[in-house]
């Protein structure tokens, strides 16, 4: 685990405080006070933002290659399938042609696919073990792929056409890594739908045990843009359907 937490640190593009920061409007944060103290708590703790930067700022010579070849498989076609679902939007649980494209990236790069997990149509989990066994971490990789519902239809202005991608190049770099220098360990590619709407795919999963035994779990979700929030619900849940 020693030896891969680095190289995993670096490939996630977290934010501090991010999920504080989602939450936009008084109606919001009051909705979302049990969780955001959870997190809290979680962060006080474990303080993941100064273990990231305390390894970022190491001299690694593994973590750079790892960096540099997920940023090549991204140039060398990922970026591609990005745009491609980008341009073929589907709401959550209708993902099925971003489900059915990715599956078979998946299996051309090496890992056996199961899909529809816990019941869930367009749900799948993608395992990669290294060939120098099982006998290591287990990273995982969470997947989205639900487009935004919009007046005129379906859009992606969430990231979510690129997240699994981006998922998918972090992965091909690391599974280089590990075979080359012999690290054992799988790498679980978790393809999550529906995470704009009700009722929760990942909490669905979460209770029929899909990610257990992972023991890390990195999302991608970036944005080169600024925005700032409009009046009402806020900007990040105008597209959220239900609320407890």
């Amino acid at each position: 685990m020693r030896r891969l937490l680095p190289l995993t640190l670096a490939l996630a593009a977290a934010l501090p405080g991010a999920a504080l920061r989602a939450q936009t409007t008084d109606t919001e944060m009051t909705a979302a006070s049990g969780v955001l103290r959870q997190i809290q708590e979680l962060e006080s703790r474990l303080k993941p933002v100064d273990m990231a930067a305390k390894l970022a700022s190491r001299n690694d010579a593994g973590r750079d290659q790892v960096m540099s070849q997920t940023a090549q498989v991204w140039d060398g076609g990922m970026q591609s399938l990005a745009d491609w679902i980008g341009h073929h939007p589907e709401v959550g649980w209708e993902e099925h042609q971003a489900v059915d494209t990715l599956v078979k990236v998946l299996k051309e790069a090496g890992f056996q696919v199961e899909t529809g997990v816990a019941d869930l149509e367009t749900a799948f989990v993608a395992t990669w073990t290294s060939p120098a066994g099982a006998d290591g971490p287990t990273l995982g990789l969470i997947g989205e792929y639900d487009a935004l519902r919009g007046t005129k239809g379906a859009y992606h202005g969430d990231q979510h056409n690129a997240q699994t991608p981006v998922a998918i190049a972090a992965a091909s770099a690391l599974m280089q890594y590990m075979t080359a220098n012999k690290v054992p360990g799988t790498i679980k590619l978790y393809g999550t739908p529906a995470e704009e709407v009700g009722p929760p795919a990942k909490t669905i999963m979460f209770k029929a045990g899909v990610f257990k035994g992972a023991d890390i779990l990195i999302r991608s979700q970036s944005s080169t843009g600024t925005g700032r929030s409009r009046a009402g619900f806020g900007i990040c849940c105008l597209n959220i359907n239900e609320v407890k």
